[in-house]
């Protein structure tokens, strides 16, 4: 009890060469640096220093390795492998709105041709005016629009031009605006998905190609325009 250092409760004394007037810690004394914090000697903290640099290039090439192992397994987040593994998700849930609002307007602006009369029978007449219909319809109908998917899994991925697609897989036959709209795309992607459903109580497997396309550096499915189609079809 008083020391040098204490007074006669054993706490420091205020103002002597290691603390200030409140006692703390005293700025830039031997043992302390600008911010009153204890300083390294040069030694320690040179190696304290690279040990911290060394540390910080492993968390970026763990971080790193974390992405390329991301994407090996799952493909890019805008990929034609996402986009079906986003609608194939969608049918499992139920959710098919969810692949209505991923359609763009360019598509609905050429359902709205090419289905004139499916259109007409709706009271439809723009583009605009058939999202809302098919949006209504999926949110408030009471049964699937396909068999229950339980499970999937994306087999292979064909990367093509437009031109080829529509010689391999159309065959010449469609309509001139849906060629027209395709034309305008930048690159064709068919994925085969191989999946399971449950059909009455019994389960079958199944194989289907679903198109994709790019425009503008993004991908797109057409799966939606399927399924407008599709409920143009089978509602009144």
């Amino acid at each position: 009890m008083n020391n040098e250092y204490t007074d006669m409760s054993g706490m420091p004394k205020m103002n002597n060469e290691y603390t200030d007037m409140s006692g703390m810690p005293s700025m830039n004394n031997e043992y302390t640096d600008m911010t009153g914090m204890l300083e390294m000697p040069d030694g320690i903290k040179g190696r304290k220093s690279k040990k911290g640099i060394v540390i910080a290039l492993i968390v970026i090439v763990l971080a790193g390795a974390g992405v390329l192992a991301y994407f090996l397994v799952f493909g890019s987040a805008n990929s034609p492998e996402s986009v079906v593994k986003h609608d194939m998700e969608a049918v499992m849930n139920n959710d098919y709105k969810s692949i209505i609002k991923n359609m763009t307007d360019e598509e609905f602006d050429m359902l709205a041709i090419v289905n004139e009369a499916g259109m007409t029978l709706n009271k439809l007449s723009t583009g605009e005016e058939l999202r809302s219909w098919a949006m209504h319809q999926v949110e408030n109908r009471s049964y699937y629009l396909s068999d229950k998917i339980i499970s999937y899994k994306i087999e292979k991925v064909t990367h093509m031009s437009v031109s080829k697609y529509i010689d391999d897989y159309l065959g010449g036959y469609g309509y001139d605006e849906y060629y027209s709209f395709l034309d305008r795309q930048d690159e064709i992607a068919v994925v085969v998905v191989r999946y399971v459903v449950d059909y009455n109580g019994e389960e079958r497997e199944v194989t289907e190609t679903i198109s994709t396309y790019k425009n503008d550096g993004k991908w797109y499915s057409l799966s939606g325009i399927q399924l407008v189609d599709r409920l143009l079809e089978v509602i009144e």
